[in-house]
């Protein structure tokens, strides 16, 4: 059986011409008042999933951790060494989380992968 071979035209014509990277700069504004918006614009869900489940999550913990601490200051008052420290750290450790999470999606929505169109 012949071997068919593709002449070097019909190469050049279907492979992908690589354009240069947009920027989305209203879209990082969105995604950083609230993360994962500026990936649901730009149609990245799966993207913007992620990050509004992250921060929906730090917003949570640490909403949930607060109210408890100050729920019965008795028992506050009585453990303050144990009780207090582990409470800050964790809220700092949410709060970090928070931070870089807000920082990640916001650079992710302004910057796009390079965008492929075939030559026409």
């Amino acid at each position: 059986m012949p071997i068919q071979s593709i002449s070097p035209q019909t190469q050049i014509l279907t492979k992908p011409k690589v354009t240069k990277k947009e920027r989305y700069p209203w879209h990082a504004v969105a995604s950083f008042m609230l993360p994962g918006t500026g990936q649901f614009i730009k149609g990245e869900k799966r993207k913007g999933k992620i990050d509004l489940g992250v921060y929906i999550g730090c917003v949570v913990s640490s909403t949930i951790l607060g109210v408890s601490s100050l729920r019965n200051p008795m028992v506050y008052k009585k453990s303050i060494p144990e009780f207090k420290w582990k409470s800050v750290g964790a809220l700092g450790i949410i709060g970090i989380i928070s931070i870089v999470n807000r920082i990640q999606s916001t650079v992710d929505a302004y910057k796009s992968r390079a965008v492929k169109k075939p030559l026409s």
